[in-house]
């Protein structure tokens, strides 16, 4: 059992535990405040090339999920964050994306590989329908995978609230 005094817990943490806990101290990075969303641990990596990435995240029907997203990816040329972007040059063929609702290479959201997907958006969250594994994938034409590169991270989010 843990004693409450600062001197008696740190003595019986684990050797690791503690070099981690003294590296944070020495290294002057802020202590986790109360009522700020909290990231899981690690993230997945949703790469452009892949028509299914696995995020690793299981998700509840109706229970909003908040994402943190980084990283670049690159349709042929074309550089794109998770929001995707618009190519009126495009427009034409814009209705056979994955989902034509969404900017070319925006990140979706799908549960269990299914119909029931939604763009990942920063100033909201993914509200699932069904409940399941997460996927993920940049909003393209089916076929035009192999031209796609670059990857973005996403992290859950836990919100403390």
């Amino acid at each position: 059992m843990l004693m409450k005094t600062g001197l008696a817990t740190t003595a019986r943490l684990a050797p690791a535990a503690l070099a981690v806990g003294l590296a944070l101290v020495a290294s002057g990075a802020p202590a986790a405040t109360q009522g700020q969303p909290v990231p899981e641990c690690g993230g997945a990596v949703i790469c452009a090339r892949e028509r299914w990435n696995d995020t690793g995240v299981d998700v509840t029907a109706g229970e909003p999920v908040h994402f943190r997203i980084s990283g670049t990816w690159y349709d042929a040329g074309e550089e794109a964050t998770f929001e995707g972007y618009a190519k009126p040059l495009f427009a034409p063929v814009a209705w056979l994306r994955r989902y034509p609702g969404a900017r070319w290479f925006a990140l979706i959201a799908c549960v269990e590989r299914t119909r029931h997907c939604a763009p990942v958006r920063a100033d909201r969250p993914f509200v699932p329908v069904t409940s399941g594994r997460v996927y993920m994938y940049a909003n393209d034409l089916w076929p035009m995978y192999s031209n796609n590169r670059g990857q973005l991270t996403v992290e859950r989010v836990i919100d403390p609230r």
